[in-house]
């Protein structure tokens, strides 16, 4: 089996609630080489106290300066602090099921591997199961894991400010996978391993990157 670190990188702003689920989804996986990188939007006291008060060392507590959105500028923050070889985009209202890590990580069994696609459960209502070619708003973070030295390749996450009219904010995770799909192979999993949700209360409050 495939030890090799994982790197879950998880954008937050103001859900600590939702946070935490995420977080326990994390500490309950079966396979435990994983590092968990959780960066805030602007300091957040509440979720640092949080993270201090799990102690456990794989549990990274980061903040950037407050831009008033969630997403590409965090995420690329965490890729410049991960330190595991696969990274998995872990969005802070979403769930994965405790086999997921080793199930994706046993599916990079090549060298020429770049990504592993899974299904999930998406808004409660249907199976989203990406396939080639990848179709925008057709596929999720949460669907795919990919080796880091490929989303360095790539430029990381398009965007690090939010530019209201950009295309690529809204279907950057569509972006980032199409990109990595042209420059190696994958592997695609089906099996349903985590489950996409907005949550009611934050739909509308605030532009949210994908």
């Amino acid at each position: 089996m495939n030890k090799e670190r994982i790197t879950i990188i998880t954008p937050t702003y103001k859900r600590l609630s939702s946070l935490k689920e995420s977080v326990n989804c994390v500490l309950n996986q079966t396979y435990d080489n994983w590092e968990h990188l959780i960066i805030a939007d602007g300091h957040d006291p509440k979720v640092e106290e949080f993270i201090k008060g799990l102690n456990d060392d794989r549990i990274r507590y980061l903040s950037t300066e407050s831009t008033n959105f969630v997403g590409n500028f965090q995420r690329n923050v965490g890729l410049k602090n991960a330190k595991g070889k696969f990274i998995l985009f872990f969005d802070d209202d979403n769930l994965i099921y405790e086999n997921y890590l080793k199930e994706m990580i046993m599916k990079f069994d090549a060298d020429d591997i770049g990504y592993v696609i899974c299904n999930i459960k998406y808004d409660n209502r249907i199976i989203l199961a990406p396939k080639l070619p990848f179709i925008k708003c057709k596929v999720d973070t949460l669907n795919y894991m990919i080796r880091k030295d490929l989303i360095d390749k790539v430029g990381g996450w398009p965007g690090k400010k939010f530019q209201p009219g950009k295309e690529n904010h809204d279907t950057s995770d569509f972006y980032l996978i199409s990109s990595i799909s042209k420059i190696s192979k994958g592997n695609f999993l089906n099996k349903t391993l985590g489950e996409y949700r907005r949550l009611e209360k934050d739909i509308g409050k605030r532009p949210t990157l994908k």
